[in-house]
């Protein structure tokens, strides 16, 4: 008897919810080899909607953001686990991840506030590098 198909995840964009929830997963670290050798200042990603970018930056930041926890488990038995190119930059690095496909305004002002909204959270994730002198403050 052939093994149960994990689920198809429909509508999730969050590559942790992925692998944590036993979704099926196409692997696609293989994304991570091609950012460190290409070289270059800026990745532009131009694909058609339902594409898998926000899904492919998920993994991206959960592959390169440093935290104080293990995050190995998500990517075992996948390309970039096991890739001489990714792994020395695993978890080495502060992320900042925007995203703005939830802001879906009803006019300039909600547009404005959601995008604000998007800012703030990312300020207060990584405020501690601002407290810790890490960063200056601008200006």
């Amino acid at each position: 008897m052939a093994a149960p198909r994990p689920p198809i995840a429909l509508g999730i964009s969050d590559f942790r919810m992925l692998r944590e929830g036993g979704f099926a997963y196409v692997d696609k670290t293989a994304l991570v080899d091609d950012v460190l050798t290409e070289g270059a200042q800026v990745l532009l990603a131009p694909r058609p909607r339902r594409f898998g970018k926000t899904i492919n930056l998920s993994m991206l930041r959960c592959f390169f953001e440093k935290t104080g926890e293990d995050r190995s488990a998500l990517f075992a038995g996948l390309h970039a686990a096991s890739s001489a190119v990714a792994r020395p930059h695993f978890q080495r690095y502060p992320v900042i991840f925007l995203s703005f496909k939830d802001v879906k305004p009803t006019s300039w002002e909600h547009c404005l506030g959601g995008i604000a909204g998007v800012l703030a959270d990312a300020f207060g994730e990584h405020g501690d590098l601002l407290t810790e002198g890490k960063l200056d403050g601008g200006g």
